[in-house]
Parts: structure tokens; sequence; C-alpha cells
């Protein structure tokens, strides 16, 4: 089933375009300097139009995607599917690339749109697709699946909370 199946036809360009770096102002510019390269550059060359929102934004971000206790295997499976669930095209190309930099596979970024059902994840890699899947459906993840979390490498309460914060959020 293809995204315009699920969700109806997207944009096909952004609504809220990146600030051109020539229109920054020395605060803006400052504030993406300190952020560093990212492969994602598009998400703060837009969030960076509301500066105030960028700077509370990152330390969120930093928290979960560069100090996070979760692998960043897992950290991007589990975006993966929470950005195919959302239908979030953008999200979805953007961490496909991360996702390959840190070791997903062209054949599992495809099978994250299967879900924890699909042949070949682990039994960590489905319960982290699982929890996305329920998130996103009822916003709880079941004991079932949190039972998973818990007697496996996710099992600090450090990894279970940054686990569903990954799931639950379509933009990190």
């Amino acid at each position: 089933m293809t995204q315009n199946e699920i969700h109806g036809v997207r944009p096909s360009s952004p609504r809220i375009l990146p600030l051109p770096s020539g229109e920054r102002d020395a605060k803006s510019r400052l504030l993406i300097a300190s952020i560093g390269s990212s492969a994602t550059g598009n998400t703060f060359d837009t969030l960076i139009r509301h500066p105030d929102l960028l700077r509370q934004w990152m330390p969120f971000t930093v928290a979960l995607a560069v100090t996070g206790v979760l692998s960043p295997r897992l950290r991007e499976i589990a975006i993966l599917r929470t950005g195919w669930l959302c239908g979030a095209e953008y999200e979805w190309g953007q961490h496909a690339v991360l996702a390959r930099k840190v070791g997903v596979s062209d054949e599992e970024i495809a099978r994250v749109k299967s879900g924890p059902e699909a042949e070949g994840w682990t039994e960590l890699e489905a319960a982290v697709l699982r929890a996305a899947d329920e998130l996103h459906s009822d916003a709880c993840i079941t004991d079932d699946t949190w039972a998973v979390l818990a007697a496996t490498s996710v099992s600090s309460s450090k990894c279970l909370c940054s686990s569903a914060s990954t799931t639950s959020s379509p933009s990190h």
C-alpha cells in the first residue's frame, strides 16, 4: 500500500521553505552554527524561521539522537516506522539516509514499511516497531510489548523513556 492510499495525496513540496543562509540575521546564523552540520540540515534551516522554537527543541533532539541511550540502529528503525505510519515522506527520506549511516540496510529500510510482523527482525527490533505502531494507533504501548522491551537491552528506565519518546514524535 502506498502512502497516498493510506493518507491521501500529500504535498509535493515544503509548505514552509528553509530559510536561505543569506536571509538569516546574526543571531540565527550563530544558532545554526552552534548546532553543527547534519544530514537533516533542512530541518534546522526551516526551524530557524522560529529561533526560540529551535533553541528549545534542540535539547530534546540531542537527548534522543546524540546522547540518547537507544542504539543508533534501533533509534533509526523506530523513527522510520513512525515516519511511515504518519505518512511523513520528508522524515522518511531524511532518516533513510541516517539509517544507512548506522548500518541499516536498504532491505531493512524497505522492510520497516511492513512492520513488526515482517520476517527478519530480531525480537527487540520487532518490539520497537510494535511500540511505534501501538503509540501511533492508540497512544499506549501494550503490556506485552513493554515486557519485551523491558526484558532486553532496552531495560533501563532511560532506554524505555527514549524508546517511547522516539516512536511517538514524528519529528526529532
